[in-house]
């Protein structure tokens, strides 16, 4: 794991309960936002906040969130943390590590940025249609280029959905479109650049929920 305490090191050598969510386990789970967290195991819920999850709640507290080891602002309602930029998750419960700077005492996760190929030109296009409405389209697409006489990739990524929720009048509307560059002038040298653009559609759920039997 490169990036929970710097270099490369086992899973078994670091003093954290450490879940590594690569692309496939992604998937499988179907995780699209940090309210899905409860998904994976005990401990990793996140706090619905107006019923928009900002930020994961680890073992009971507040934890950080982190892209590519560096810190994200916190925040709890503002917006859903998009994951139309990322394909893998690293959730750390515990102390934050001293070198990645002051952080809430629950953990941390760190969100892993979809990276370039250097091998060769990659696409996929998925489609979900799903319960309340849901409407969710992703394309993406990267291949190796030249820039100069460097070797480099690129990688672009659109997530568009259009879905309601339980509650009614609540949607979870948003487009996202990340691109990101990768240029190795040499072996022991590369230079990653990103962007993302997120444009997201909703509002907060501030009523009373009733604990029906089909919430339960």
């Amino acid at each position: 794991v490169d990036s929970v305490f710097g270099s490369g090191q086992s899973v078994l050598e670091l003093p954290r309960s450490v879940t590594v969510l690569t692309p496939e386990l992604m998937k499988r789970f179907a995780l699209e936002n940090l309210g899905d967290l409860g998904r994976i195991g005990a401990g990793t819920q996140v706090a619905n906040y107006f019923g928009i999850p900002g930020t994961p709640y680890i073992r009971g507290v507040k934890a950080s969130t982190f892209f590519n080891g560096m810190a994200r602002a916190y925040q709890r309602n503002e917006m859903p943390v998009s994951f139309g930029s990322l394909e893998a998750l690293d959730l750390v419960k515990g102390p934050t590590p001293a070198h990645m700077g002051p952080a809430p005492e629950g953990g941390y996760a760190n969100f892993i940025p979809k990276s370039p190929y250097f091998d060769r030109s990659r696409g996929s296009l998925g489609i979900t249609l799903g319960a309340n409405n849901k409407r969710r389209m992703q394309l993406d697409y990267g291949s190796p280029v030249l820039v100069g006489d460097w070797p480099a990739a690129y990688r672009v990524s659109l997530t568009v959905q259009d879905s309601g929720s339980y509650w009614r009048n609540v949607d979870n509307d948003y487009v996202s479109l990340y691109a990101a560059l990768k240029i190795r002038p040499n072996s022991d040298f590369s230079v990653f650049t990103a962007a993302e653009y997120y444009d997201f559609h909703s509002n907060e759920n501030p009523g009373w929920n009733r604990v029906t039997q089909d919430l339960i």
